[in-house]
């Protein structure tokens, strides 16, 4: 089973697309914002296989997960085609990008695009810590 954090800003994406997810067969670990996110990744033992997170601080997040998570692949969505071009993917990961507006069926594309789920992610646990 593969293992997805998504960081998403806004609470009714967040809930929708991660129950979905959830309901496709994903385990989905959901946070408002990065320290939201690296507290799920510390409170989770297992590997994370995929980070799906907006582009405004989606990079910087990405970096703080990659040496933890080398095989996470990276699924960035935005509304700018601008600020999703300025995303830059920690080297050696998978990434794509996702334009907004999307449906549930888009985005499950795309994970399953990004996911290969016979390729296990890192089981190194997530001990990151919150500094600035």
């Amino acid at each position: 089973m593969n293992t997805i954090l998504f960081v998403q800003e806004e609470h009714a994406p967040r809930a929708v697309f991660g129950d979905f997810l959830g309901n496709e067969g994903f385990i989905v670990l959901k946070a408002a914002d990065m320290a939201e996110a690296l507290d799920a990744c510390a409170a989770y033992s297992g590997p994370i296989d995929l980070l799906i997170t907006d582009t405004n601080a989606g990079t910087r997040l990405a970096s703080r997960l990659a040496a933890r998570y080398p095989r996470m692949s990276l699924l960035f969505i935005g509304d700018s085609e601008k600020a999703m071009s300025a995303q830059e993917p920690p080297p050696g990961h998978k990434s794509s990008y996702l334009h907004k507006p999307f449906t549930a069926q888009m985005l499950l594309k795309a994970v399953l695009g990004l996911i290969d789920s016979k390729t296990a992610a890192s089981k190194q646990p997530c001990a990151i810590e919150r500094g600035r």
